[in-house]
C-alpha cells in the first residue's frame, strides 16, 4: 500500500495543526521513539483506538524520578564535579545496558 492509497489524515508531529481532534477516532503512529513514547499515551485518552506501528522496538525502562548517586554527590562535592561523575555514571549505564542487550538478550528481555 502507498501514502496515497490512505482514506485518513496524515499527520507529522513536526507539522502538527492546532485544529486536530482525533477524539472518537482510530489512530495509527508510526514509529518509535520520544514522539511516540509520548503521543500514544495521552492520545488513547480520548481516542477510539490507539496502536503503534513501528519497524524497530523501543524499550522504556521506569527510573526513580531522583538519583540518590547525584544527590549524594552533590552533597559532598563541588557541582562541576558532581555533574561529571553522574554524566559519566548514566554513560557508563547506558553502555553497560546496551552491553548486555546485545550478548544476553534473552535475560535482558525478562527483565522488561
Amino acid at each position: 500500500p502507498q501514502l496515497g492509497d490512505f482514506g485518513g489524515r496524515v499527520v507529522h508531529p513536526q507539522h502538527w495543526p492546532e485544529d486536530l481532534d482525533y477524539a472518537g477516532k482510530r489512530v495509527v503512529v508510526i514509529g518509535s521513539g520520544a514522539t511516540a513514547v509520548t503521543l500514544v499515551p495521552a492520545m488513547a485518552a480520548s481516542a477510539a483506538h490507539v496502536v503503534m506501528l513501528q519497524r524497530s522496538p523501543t524499550y522504556v525502562v521506569s527510573e526513580p524520578g531522583r538519583d540518590a548517586v547525584a544527590l549524594f554527590l552533590r552533597r559532598w562535592l563541588p557541582a562541576w564535579l558532581a555533574y561529571l561523575l553522574t554524566r559519566w555514571k548514566n554513560v557508563g549505564k547506558a553502555i553497560l545496558f546496551y552491553w548486555l542487550s546485545q550478548t544476553y538478550p534473552q535475560t535482558v528481555r525478562g527483565w522488561l
